[in-house]
């Protein structure tokens, strides 16, 4: 999204979606994209190294090498495929264990903070300084309530300037993109 924020973030959003599992396959994937630091990335990497140079150490060179292979393989899986693969997965255990995920949500964002309604459930408010920051790309917008709890808002369900109200909002509530 280019920087289509205002300079004044609105004073009242409401927005009311009913998502997909490829809605929050996208979350997922950009929730797991987000969080892989160069620390992990590193360790992923050098774990198939490390697994060769135990099976070298122990003395079985012919199980050091398939664990190097099998690792490796799962490596570069990992790396190119596997976050579509895991957020997939992901999203359709959550849909399948939470059922209030399948009804639509009603969604309200002012200065103070945010509230969700949803179904008959009386709504829920939080305050934006219980918020640890957001993340965008090109299909969806997340909120983060805790390092893996988040609040989704896919492109295709929410319009460009009531997304442009909510980066405002969290902006000036102080909240990072991450």
């Amino acid at each position: 999204m280019t920087d289509q924020t205002p300079d004044v973030p609105p004073a009242d959003i409401t927005v009311t979606m009913h998502m997909t599992a490829e809605d929050w396959r996208d979350a997922f994937e950009l929730l797991h994209r987000r969080r892989r630091t160069l620390r992990r990335k590193m360790f992923v990497a050098l774990l198939p190294f490390l697994l060769l140079l135990y099976g070298w150490w122990v003395g079985h060179y012919l199980i050091g090498g398939i664990m190097f292979a099998v690792l490796a393989l799962w490596t570069i899986w990992l790396f190119t495929r596997g976050n579509r693969v895991v957020a997939a997965f992901q999203a359709r255990r959550m849909l399948r264990d939470t059922p209030m995920l399948r009804e639509p949500a009603t969604y309200r964002f002012g200065p103070e903070g945010f509230s969700i309604a949803v179904g008959d459930a009386a709504p829920g408010g939080v305050p934006w300084r219980l918020s640890l920051g957001y993340s965008q790309d090109d299909k969806v917008l997340i909120l983060y309530d805790a390092p893996l709890r988040i609040r989704a808002f896919p492109r295709r369900l929410v319009s460009d300037q009531d997304l442009a109200g909510i980066v405002a909002l969290a902006k000036a509530a102080g909240l990072p993109e991450r």
